[in-house]
């Protein structure tokens, strides 16, 4: 008798020790997901990936937007350059300086604000300079406060603000950034100046050959066409004179659009010869 009344009180402790044991678990289980979560959180990259469309979108202002050509970060150095240019929907040329525009940065992780160095290399470009950026900085808000000059006259408002948003990752990651002079910033803008004329000079080339072969495929088809071919019936001959009005209309048009564009490619060529003749100069 008295060995199974030991037995019974070893079991209840035994229960008792368990229990309390379950009871530490449950509590335990919400600490150690907790750690888990904190462990792997400090493991991940922070920065924040921006689409192409968000990136495309920039900063908005009546007459233009500001947006980003490139951008390239150092996580050693804490290195941050981004170039932005503004792009506008009419012919009117942008001219952005200091006195217009001013530029701050904004971590979104820390809310820490940057004063960056700003160089105006060009009348619609310009380099935003930044130093001492933490890893940790998950993305850039650049804020920008642009005054414009011509609000008294066409009723703008005098002074607009706009936020455009940043982050490096991957191919925008640059260990071998660093800080640069002016004089470094301005010969980088015109070697994107003159990238950009080349490319536009190519892109009129491919015009010109593409009305070339326009004409070329259309006067190939008005030999097949005989509007007096008595083949063909009053309806087919009146049919075949309209196709043969448009696709002369269509030659006179790429005629045209080709000695458009050889004029476009002479004052393009003559462009890249002086900006060559600035690089060459820096």
């Amino acid at each position: 008798m008295g060995n199974v009344k030991e037995v019974v009180q070893k079991g209840f402790k035994s229960f008792k020790s368990s229990k309390k044991a379950f009871y530490l678990s449950l509590l335990a289980i919400p600490f150690l997901i907790y750690l888990g979560i904190y462990i792997y959180s400090l493991t991940q990259n922070h920065t924040y990936k921006f689409s192409k469309e968000e990136m495309a979108e920039g900063a908005s202002f009546e007459d233009f937007n500001l947006v980003v050509q490139d951008q390239k970060y150092n996580p050693t150095n804490g290195t941050y350059v981004i170039k932005i240019k503004a792009d506008s929907d009419n012919d009117e040329k942008v001219i952005l300086d200091k006195n217009n525009l001013s530029v701050k940065a904004i971590t979104n992780k820390e809310r820490k604000t940057y004063k960056p160095n700003v160089y105006h290399t060009l009348n619609d470009y310009f380099i935003v300079e930044l130093e001492d950026i933490p890893k940790n900085y998950g993305s850039l808000k650049l804020h920008f406060k642009y005054k414009n000059n011509k609000s008294d006259e066409e009723g703008l408002d005098k002074e607009k603000e706009s936020d455009l948003y940043v982050s490096a990752l991957g191919k925008n990651i640059d260990k071998s950034l660093r800080p640069k002079s002016k004089k470094e910033y301005y010969k980088e803008s015109y070697m994107y100046l003159n990238d950009k004329i080349t490319k536009g000079i190519k892109d009129k080339q491919k015009d010109i050959k593409d009305n070339k072969d326009n004409i070329k495929r259309l006067k190939k088809e008005n030999k097949k066409l005989d509007p007096s071919d008595p083949v063909l019936s009053k309806k087919e001959q009146m049919q075949t004179r309209s196709k043969l009005d448009d696709n002369n209309s269509s030659i006179d048009s790429s005629k045209e659009e080709i000695h458009k564009d050889k004029k476009e490619i002479k004052e393009k060529e003559k462009n890249k010869q002086s900006v060559e003749k600035i690089i060459n100069n820096l």
